[in-house]
């Protein structure tokens, strides 16, 4: 019977309550108490799976906190990217009835969160109309701010318009402006216009964007060569980004420019 004790005390110690520790330890653990140890000192297997489950314990804690952050960070640019949206929308004048002597639409469909595509109108007096569409290289939110910084000067530089052929000289103090502190290397490509809406002469600039595509009445497969285009009554003009012509369907082919020139045809 002494024998028989002394056996049942030393597997208590050795083993039972050991194994009674870890057991309760590791219900700790999967209660997400991850700042819990397991102090096995047993010397055997035991004290070795102890010690891997603390190092297990450690980490999870790390990539937990690293998930954290991680999500934190999402989180913070998914607001991001939900608020520049709306500032980049509310930018764009929405109102067409500028004047009963032309029609006027324009609309930005995004592909994505937040693309660098803009476009502009407004009357600099009673019978001209300046229009400009834009592309920024940019995506994301600092093509919402560049685009911000595009509008503005443009707007700034055209109020001091004197006659249309100013054009040039804004179009290109916007471009001084958006090169100051441009560390970046941010561009923007642009087309702009001032309508004469007495007599119909459309002068523009074409700072490295797409060309405009010009229907004009009773006219098949029309190109423009010149700077200046005599426009009647019932002429079309379409400015567009590389957003149409660089869309791609789900074969893989772009839409291309011969394909929308056949639309507007």
């Amino acid at each position: 019977m002494l024998m028989l004790f002394i056996v049942k005390q030393y597997l208590k110690s050795k083993l039972l309550n050991p194994l009674s520790a870890f057991t309760q330890g590791v219900k700790e653990i999967s209660a997400d108490n991850l700042d819990k140890k397991l102090d096995i000192k047993t010397g055997d297997e035991l004290q070795k799976l102890a010690e891997g489950f603390n190092m297990m314990t450690d980490e999870l804690k790390t990539q937990m906190a690293n998930l954290a952050e991680v999500t934190a960070e999402r989180e913070r640019i998914a607001t991001e990217l939900d608020v520049a949206p709306r500032i980049q929308i509310s930018m764009l004048p929405k109102n067409f009835s500028v004047d009963e002597r032309v029609d006027l639409f324009a609309t930005m469909t995004s592909t994505k969160e937040v693309e660098g595509d803009l476009y502009d109108f407004y009357k600099l007096d009673e019978n001209h109309l300046f229009i400009t569409i834009a592309d920024v290289s940019s995506k994301v939110v600092p093509a919402t701010l560049f685009m911000v910084a595009a509008i503005t000067n443009l707007r700034n530089f055209t109020a001091s318009f004197k006659n249309s052929d100013d054009l040039k000289i804004a179009i290109e103090n916007t471009n001084d402006k958006l090169c100051n502190n441009n560390d970046d290397g941010l561009f923007v490509t642009a087309f702009s216009e001032v309508l004469d809406l007495t007599t119909g002469i459309f002068r523009y600039v074409k700072a490295v964007h797409n060309p405009v595509l010009f229907r004009q009445r009773g006219w098949e497969d029309w190109q423009y060569v010149q700077q200046e285009i005599q426009l009647e009554a019932g002429d079309t003009t379409l400015l567009y980004t590389d957003g149409v012509t660089e869309a791609i369907d789900l074969t893989g082919k772009m839409y291309s420019l011969e394909r929308l020139q056949k639309f507007l045809n």
